[in-house]
């Protein structure tokens, strides 16, 4: 029996007692303020309401769980007062959160992308939520920064979202997946890690676009370009300005030659070569591909573009089903 039913049962008798006096008085004690107050506090006692939980362990328990003050407290109650209960009660409700939001539309969140110190990997992740305002809480901003961190340290040079799922997070000793379960929970909305790239090479570096306040790796678009070279330290700022530029441009293709060839009369499919792209950045009048040549020429060594990718929120997000907006928006509102 946890607390609330056990203060239930034993204030039932108290009550009823109190009430049979009422019964007997000859004063009119039921206008009295007195007794207002009293039969509010045992209304509140029997349901549990009245009941204090040690604040102490209310915020022992959030500090652990990262769960809300009442989420807490209710979890205390149900498994009287017992920590360690209490964490695999809020898990629970978390689990049952979940799967009432899994279908739940996800197209707003966040893209990390992350260089490794000696910049010869980089990786880039989309974690999505429903809201902007859920994409800027402290909890989804470092949990995208967790994940981005825990998939650059894998050995795996190309790892998949089902690989990072099946990871441990050393922050939560639980999997990615377990991981992203419990958040669901605490922030009340549906979270899903959306897709995840990584690149490797002599000279890898990176751009993001949007970013929070605060959050100078997480905003709403970004980039990583890797690059050949036998001399990668003479390339900090114009690595990061081609990153940039992928950013801003969106290419698609590094070559013409890398174009379809059913796709090569169309001026959108040829605008979208890196190399023939206008290189705007460096306020010179040239081309992607004669800034990297000008800039081989100021080093001294050779530069060959290896592979980019480039992230927007949203983009890859599969479009709403039969729903109206307007029934989106009611199970938002109504979704328990």
């Amino acid at each position: 029996m946890c607390i609330r039913d056990r203060v239930s049962t034993q204030s039932t008798g108290a009550i009823q007692l109190m009430m049979n006096l009422l019964r007997t008085s000859r004063t009119n004690i039921f206008l009295s303020k007195d007794f207002k107050n009293l039969s509010v506090f045992f209304s509140r006692f029997s349901t549990g309401e009245g009941l204090k939980v040690p604040i102490e362990m209310i915020k022992q328990l959030r500090e652990k769980t990262k769960s809300g003050m009442q989420d807490c407290r209710n979890a205390l109650l149900e498994t009287n007062l017992d920590i360690a209960k209490a964490e695999v009660w809020l898990e629970k409700k978390a689990v049952e959160s979940a799967k009432k939001k899994k279908d739940r539309h996800a197209a707003e969140g966040l893209v990390c992308a992350l260089i490794s110190p000696n910049k010869k990997k980089g990786t880039i992740i989309e974690l999505n939520t429903e809201t902007d305002f859920c994409a800027k809480s402290p909890v989804f901003q470092s949990l995208v920064r967790e994940l981005a961190i825990l998939t650059l340290n894998l050995s795996d040079p190309s790892p998949s979202v089902e690989t990072i799922l099946s990871s441990v997070l050393p922050s939560t000793h639980q999997t990615v997946h377990d991981t992203i379960q419990h958040n669901i929970g605490i922030l009340r909305e549906n979270v899903i890690l959306r897709r995840v790239s990584s690149l490797s090479g002599d000279l890898v570096s990176s751009y993001s676009h949007g970013n929070l306040a605060g959050s100078p790796l997480v905003g709403k678009r970004a980039g990583l370009i890797s690059i050949e070279t036998s001399k990668p330290e003479a390339l900090g700022e114009f690595a990061q300005q081609l990153a940039a530029h992928v950013v801003a441009m969106e290419p698609k293709y590094i070559t013409p030659e890398e174009v379809p060839s059913e796709l090569r009369s169309n001026e959108d499919e040829i605008g979208a070569v890196l190399l023939d792209q206008e290189f705007g950045i460096s306020g010179e009048d040239l081309t992607v591909g004669q800034a990297i040549r000008k800039k081989q020429d100021e080093i001294g060594a050779s530069i060959g573009i290896r592979g980019f990718f480039r992230f927007k929120v949203g983009e890859t997000t599969p479009v709403l089903g039969k729903r109206s907006f307007a029934e989106e928006v009611n199970s938002l509102i109504f979704a328990k």
